[in-house]
């Protein structure tokens, strides 16, 4: 699966799905692009073809959950906005580390946010950190922290 910034992610009977809620009801809307999950009763979405759905009610979701990937460059950890053409733009956000961030020239974009482009060669590490949303916990089939290979990691906007 590749996972995005800022989508949240649901466990469902076992199983991972990118969640979206249903405009109608607000009940849960699992995403998948897998045609077998056809017959788990998803349907397609009409105007996205290959895309499947399934509303499901809050209450069939075993967790919810949100990925943020992060960055280790020069020896301090920033979330990874995006990357795209090997460029990894990084932001720092809040009070605490701002003076580290602006010593190794993030710049300052807005109340305590500040901000760099930083080559992808220059990056020492990339971490994929998933946190459950309020009222959950993380399910134990997902693993809390794990480093990303730079390889499998497309370099394209997220």
């Amino acid at each position: 699966m590749k996972y995005k910034q800022y989508v949240d992610y649901a466990m469902h009977r076992g199983k991972e799905y990118e969640l979206s809620s249903d405009p109608n009801t607000g009940d849960y809307m699992l995403l998948s692009s897998d045609p077998e999950t056809q017959c788990e009763g998803f349907v397609p979405r009409g105007w996205l073809p290959g895309e499947y759905k399934k509303v499901v009610k809050t209450e069939e979701v075993e967790s919810v959950y949100r990925y943020t990937l992060y960055a280790l460059y020069r020896g301090l950890q920033f979330e990874v906005e995006n990357i795209k053409d090997g460029i990894a733009f990084l932001i720092h956000n809040g009070l605490e580390g701002s003076n580290e961030a602006v010593a190794i020239g993030f710049k300052f974009a807005d109340r305590w946010y500040f901000e760099k482009h930083v080559p992808m060669e220059d990056i020492e590490e990339l971490r994929l950190k998933a946190k459950p949303n309020k009222g959950f916990v993380l399910p134990t089939a997902v693993t809390v922290e794990q480093i990303v290979q730079f390889e499998r990691w497309p370099d394209e906007e997220r």
